[in-house]
């Protein structure tokens, strides 16, 4: 898969606002016929420094389908862009009104593309804002379907009627099980289990479930990720997935 750039940018714009991620973004050699763009959206305000990059897919047969996957990923970039912008705007013309100078909001995204094979992308993007010196992250996954443009949920990826859930839970508390002093004392005890919706993507034959900020470990300013396997869950998971490993 290629991996290409083309840019929105603004002369006063001296600095890339990235997020501590940047440096593990990437995209891994994959066999799906198409590539991947970046649309990347960089301007400054007095009230907001915006550097998002923004992944565009090319290449789909069925433009419908690629039409549908991409405006889903922009229409959520786009969003976190209207809002921020309006909370800036907001607290700029409060500092001005107090009398008080004006630190502008800062906000970013990239993103990485793990896993591109067997007619199935995932695509991981972090959102990054940073409101007076305070840093914020989210972390949002896309995993689509190349064929029918369908976005993938945790069942998707396992055989009807396997309680998925069950087995993510097991494999997760052997993670913590194991590692202990990487998770505040009652970890495990705390855990409830994965939700219906919870936040994954693919990589590399491995199932990647992430959660919130201080959700399940204090690990600020990473996200707590859990890889497991899929060779793991033996034949539970779907042929079509095993065989895009």
């Amino acid at each position: 898969m290629r991996i290409s750039s083309y840019f929105y940018t603004c002369p006063f714009l001296n600095h890339s606002y990235y997020t501590p991620y940047y440096l593990s973004m990437r995209s891994l050699p994959q066999n799906n016929p198409i590539s991947v763009t970046t649309k990347r959206i960089a301007y400054q305000t007095p009230a907001l420094i915006t550097d998002l990059r923004i992944p565009i897919l090319q290449g789909i047969k069925n433009i419908s389908v690629q039409n549908a996957i991409n405006n889903s990923v922009n229409e959520d970039a786009s969003e976190f862009k209207r809002e921020m912008e309006t909370a800036a705007q907001d607290y700029a013309d409060k500092a001005r009104q107090e009398g008080k100078p004006i630190k502008p909001y800062v906000i970013s995204s990239i993103y990485e593309v793990p896993y591109n094979r067997n007619n199935i992308i995932s695509i991981a993007m972090v959102y990054h804002e940073n409101i007076g010196g305070n840093n914020s992250y989210i972390k949002v996954p896309y995993n689509f379907n190349l064929i029918t443009g369908k976005a993938l949920a945790l069942e998707d990826i396992f055989q009807p009627g396997i309680n998925y859930k069950a087995l993510i839970d097991r494999e997760i508390r052997k993670q913590i099980s194991a590692h202990r002093e990487s998770y505040a004392p009652g970890t495990l005890e705390r855990f409830k289990g994965v939700a219906a919706d919870q936040p994954f993507y693919l990589e590399n034959g491995n199932l990647v479930v992430f959660f919130g900020f201080n959700e399940i470990a204090p690990t600020e300013p990473q996200i707590p990720v859990f890889k497991i396997p899929l060779s793991s869950f033996g034949n539970a998971v779907k042929p079509t997935v095993l065989r895009s490993i």
